[in-house]
């Protein structure tokens, strides 16, 4: 449901519901700069964008284990 007019959330890797379907493209920071648009990766030219950067910028999440009691716990400590 966040694929819409006002929505700001899209999953990596999504197409977006617009002309030339851009992609919803996940981003080193030395990537980030002026003009950068929604309109810079679509559908067309996302694989071969990922083929040429050789890895998954969101392969790391899949290995990640936060330790969420202690994140329970901070948020707890800092409601009370």
């Amino acid at each position: 449901l966040q694929n819409g007019h006002g929505k700001l959330i899209a999953a990596p890797f999504s197409a977006r519901p617009r002309p030339a379907a851009p992609v919803s493209m996940p981003l080193d920071w030395d990537e980030v700069r002026p003009g950068l648009a929604i309109s810079d990766f679509t559908i067309a030219d996302a694989p071969a964008r990922m083929a040429h950067r050789g890895d998954d910028p969101m392969a790391p999440i899949l290995t990640v284990r936060p330790d969420l009691l202690a994140a329970l716990q901070g948020l707890q400590a800092r409601l009370a």
